[in-house]
C-alpha cells in the first residue's frame, strides 16, 4: 500500500494488472474512475518497478495499493488470483471486486456498475463470437476441460471479454472455478507463461478469455452480460472504452496509422481525454509530442480514411 493517509475504503475494489508502459493505462483508468464518481481502493498487481506517480501525492478519494504478483504465469492469467486476493486479504470489507485491463477506461457514471452487478458476476460481450450459442463447437472442449477439473457445465449463450469483470462477494467461488480451470490447462501441458500458447487448439487460442468463458459454464454463480456496445466500439455508447484493435494508445504511431487511413477510434479518444488528469503519467515533453502527433494524424484523416473492415 502507498500509505495509510490515502485509505479511502468503500464497497468496491478495482483490480488491474500492469508492468512497464502499461502503467500509462493504469493512470488513465484511475482518472476515468475518479472523474465518473468512484471512490475507494484500486489494487494494482504488477511486475517490475512502479512509476514515480504511484508514490503520490494522489487525488483524494483514492486508496492506491501496489501488489507484486508471483512470477511464472503470464500476467493475463493472474486475473482470478488478483480478484481473490482483493476480496480475501486486501479489502475484506469490500462488497465487490472489479477487474479492468490496463487498456480500458470507464466512460459513464460509476453508480451504474454496482447496480448492474446486483444480479451476479458481470461481464461484457466480446466483439468476436459475441452471441456464441450453447451449441458452438468450441464449447465441447471447454466442457471436457471442466469435467477433468471436476465440474459439470450449464448452458451459456454469449462470449465474454476478459478485459472487464465484476465479482460480488457472495459469488467468490466463481474465481475458484476460473483458477481451477487454468490449473487444469497447465496440467494438460499448456504454457501459461505466454499470452498465447500456439500449440493449443483454437478453442483456447484467446488465452485467459476462453477459460473465463469455460468458467461461466462450469460455475453455478449467476451472471449478467453487458452488450458488445459496452466496450466502446460505437460512438453513441458511454460505458467503457477498450482499445483492442491497434497498438495501445501510449505506444501507437498515430501518423503512420493515419497514412494507412486509420484514425483513433471512440475508445482511444476516450483514453486520451482521461490521460489528461488528475494523474499525469506522461512527462510534459511526452504529452506535447503525443498531442502534436494526434493533431497531425487528424489533418491527414481529412483526406485519407479507411474502414476497419479493411484492416
Amino acid at each position: 500500500m502507498t500509505g495509510a493517509a490515502r485509505r479511502a475504503g468503500g464497497p468496491d475494489v478495482v483490480c488491474v494488472l500492469a508492468e512497464g508502459s502499461y502503467f500509462h493505462g493504469v493512470a488513465a483508468l484511475i482518472n476515468s474512475l475518479l472523474r465518473n464518481g468512484f471512490t475507494g481502493t484500486v489494487l494494482v498487481g504488477h511486475r517490475g518497478p512502479a512509476p514515480a506517480w504511484t508514490a503520490g501525492p494522489l487525488p483524494p478519494g483514492l486508496d492506491l495499493r501496489l501488489l507484486p504478483v508471483p512470477a511464472g504465469w503470464h500476467l493475463t492469467n493472474l486475473k482470478p488470483h488478483l480478484l481473490r486476493e482483493a476480496l480475501t486479504r486486501h479489502c475484506p470489507e469490500a462488497e465487490r471486486a472489479w477487474y479492468f485491463d490496463a487498456d480500458v477506461v470507464v466512460m459513464g457514471p460509476w453508480a451504474h456498475f454496482p447496480r448492474w452487478a446486483a444480479g451476479g458476476v458481470l461481464a461484457a460481450l466480446d466483439v468476436a463470437d459475441t452471441f456464441m450459442p450453447p451449441c458452438h463447437a468450441f464449447r465441447d472442449a471447454w466442457r471436457a476441460l471442466a469435467a477433468e477439473a471436476g465440474f459439470a457445465c450449464r448452458e451459456v449463450t454469449g462470449y465474454a471479454n476478459a478485459g472487464f469483470l465484476g465479482v460480488p462477494r457472495p459469488h467468490l467461488a466463481f474465481l475458484d472455478v476460473w483458477q481451477a480451470l487454468l490449473r487444469q490447462r497447465e496440467a494438460r501441458g499448456a504454457d501459461l507463461s505466454r499470452l498465447r500458447d500456439e500449440a493449443e487448439w483454437p478453442e483456447f487460442s484467446r488465452a485467459d478469455q476462453d477459460v473465463l468463458n469455460a468458467a461461466l459454464m462450469a460455475s453455478e454463480a449467476p451472471y449478467r452480460f453487458l452488450g458488445v456496445e459496452a466496450l466502446g466500439r460505437f460512438p453513441f455508447t458511454h460505458i467503457l472504452g477498450h482499445t483492442m484493435i491497434f497498438e495501445k494508445p501510449w505506444r501507437r504511431r498515430h501518423i503512420r496509422d493515419a497514412l494507412k487511413g486509420f484514425q483513433p477510434d471512440h475508445a482511444e479518444r476516450a483514453f486520451w481525454r482521461y490521460a489528461e488528469g488528475p494523474i499525469r503519467s506522461f512527462t510534459p515533453w511526452e504529452w506535447r509530442r503525443k498531442r502534436l502527433e494526434r493533431r497531425i494524424a487528424r489533418v491527414i484523416g481529412l483526406f485519407l480514411r479507411r474502414s476497419l473492415m479493411e484492416w
